[in-house]
């Protein structure tokens, strides 16, 4: 007897929790503080959290489904968080998806923020990549009006693009939490610099650079060793598009096996992770910044940066160069390196002294001309004497295209695997110096 009641109740309890699983969001199918909204594959689940151990503060988000520690990766009303459980999530008679408490539905906390028109027949569904839509019509379901990857959080994910929409003007980031309690807009943000004509991602701490992950050579960006892109590429493929619509940049995986995730912390740290289902945990094959030389400028102008090299806190001036103090290399990290004294670089016999295994330089002052080869492009250095280096802007097979550089060198380092090649420009002694020892 006891028995059949206790099945009863198993089944009464099992059927409970399953009502609580929907597939879509529409005017009349809401979501609840307490439901949860699955994608089709199971990978994927929105509904509502508190974050941390402490906080009683409640958000819509997207973490994933069935793991064994709940990972966040997206949250809609990061910086309007509710005070209760009262919390739901619909479509309301415009059409926007709109988060308000239970008895004032004409007060939204977050909204989708969108022009709709026409019949109200929107639905929102969370997808298998993580990506929660609303689509204007419910039945079809083909083209979706609105997405929350345009509107990241800390994470970022597979097929989720980041960057600048030149008619627009819209810049797609992501930004770390303010902590492990709150998911508001922290203070450090992972972003292409837009205001150049090479663009670059940073990661920045308010304004100020904190590292500099570089331009796009081709095949990933600059300040990208060849170990991680080969560890990259076993797992994903990053894509790169720079045209008259937009900058951005995205990843697509290798196997639907994979799950990956790119994140920024509250500190700052950027991090790419996979996870390891035999060990059940996420192991992190990239991070940024881990050593000094990663810290943006760290060694100053005219510096290159070696982590390998003790002395000196790992700094030492690039060829044809001194510390500003005195000698060979520098005494300071942050004080940089100057032209040597009596050292003419302008048609005087000057050339070019190619270093290897590097992060090139910050391209905020460089030119970059796609088409030119590069003896073409090493004439074309050699020809202005404000030019100060130059490179291969494109390392695939042909390596074509001209990176030039204009100015203050500023912010390379020396990778133990991979890296790419730079002619620096330097007068005749220390051409030829160069030219004797090499050989």
């Amino acid at each position: 007897m006891y028995a059949g009641k206790n099945l009863l109740l198993f089944l009464f309890v099992l059927v409970f929790k399953l009502c609580f699983c929907i597939d879509s969001i529409t005017r009349n199918q809401p979501l609840k503080d307490g439901d949860s909204l699955i994608s089709e594959k199971e990978r994927f689940e929105l509904g509502f959290f508190s974050p941390g151990n402490y906080s009683s503060s409640r958000y819509v988000g997207v973490w994933y489904y069935k793991f064994p520690e709940r990972i966040i990766v997206w949250v809609a009303n990061r910086d309007s968080p509710m005070k209760n459980t009262s919390g739901v999530l619909s479509v309301d008679k415009t059409g926007q998806l709109v988060l308000f408490y239970s008895g004032t539905p004409n007060v939204s906390i977050w909204s989708s923020n969108i022009s709709v028109s026409g019949d109200n027949n929107n639905s929102a569904k969370l997808l298998d990549t993580g990506n929660f839509v609303l689509y204007k019509d419910a039945f079809s379901q083909k083209n979706f009006i609105w997405q929350g990857f345009d509107h990241p959080t800390d994470t970022y994910l597979p097929e989720m693009k980041l960057g600048w929409n030149k008619r627009t003007g819209k810049n797609k980031f992501i930004t770390s939490w303010k902590s492990p309690e709150d998911p508001g807009t922290g203070q450090y943000s992972y972003r292409f610099d837009v205001n150049q004509t090479v663009p670059q991602l940073f990661i920045y701490k308010g304004l100020e650079p904190i590292m500099r992950i570089g331009s796009w050579n081709g095949i990933t960006y600059s300040g990208i060793s060849e170990y991680t892109v080969k560890a990259v590429g076993d797992v994903s493929k990053l894509l790169y598009t720079d045209n008259e619509e937009e900058v951005s940049t995205y990843y697509i995986i290798n196997s639907t096996s994979v799950i990956t995730r790119f994140v920024l912390d509250d500190r700052g740290v950027a991090k790419r992770l996979n996870w390891n289902p035999e060990l059940r945990k996420w192991d992190a094959f990239w991070t940024g910044p881990y050593s000094q030389c990663d810290n943006y400028a760290y060694c100053g102008e005219f510096s290159n940066c070696n982590p390998v090299k003790v002395a000196d806190q790992g700094c030492e001036c690039l060829p044809g160069y001194k510390d500003k103090s005195e000698g060979d290399s520098p005494t300071n990290g942050f004080e940089g390196c100057v032209t040597k004294p009596g050292a003419v670089m302008c048609r005087n016999g000057e050339g070019f002294r190619k270093m290897s295994g590097l992060k090139l330089p910050d391209t905020t002052n460089a030119l970059l001309d796609s088409d030119l080869e590069i003896e073409a492009c090493r004439t074309f250095c050699l020809q202005n004497c404000s030019c100060t280096a130059y490179t291969p802007s494109n390392i695939t097979s042909n390596s074509t295209g001209c990176l030039t550089w204009y100015g203050k060198l500023v912010d390379v380092r020396e990778f133990s695997g991979g890296g790419q090649v730079l002619y620096i420009r330097v007068d005749h002694d220390e051409l030829g110096m160069y030219l004797l020892f090499s050989g």
